[in-house]
């Protein structure tokens, strides 16, 4: 699948400072990104009531994306659990 990812998540990324979180995040993105779609993907979840947002879980952290209709996944959010879901989406 083809990601873009937003300057917040970008911003969000870099305030990670321990190392083996980022490599278990990176990890999770990786293969994200050889999946040949969303849905095949297992520990990817929907977020119910929205139509195109969905959350994957890494470790203590929580990573928003949205499924674009251009054929895109945008990784916009990324935040420990507790605060992931009052500020996304």
């Amino acid at each position: 699948m083809r990601l873009r990812f937003t300057n917040q998540f970008e911003k969000q990324l870099d305030k990670i400072s321990d190392k083996r979180i980022r490599l278990q995040i990176a990890k999770a993105l990786q293969e994200l990104k050889d999946a040949p779609t969303l849905s095949s993907v297992a520990w990817v979840k929907k977020l119910k009531g929205y139509s195109k947002a969905y959350r994957i879980r890494s470790g203590s952290y929580r990573i928003g994306l949205f499924q674009e209709q251009d054929g895109y996944i945008t990784v916009a959010h990324i935040d420990v659990r507790g605060s992931f879901y009052q500020r996304f989406p």
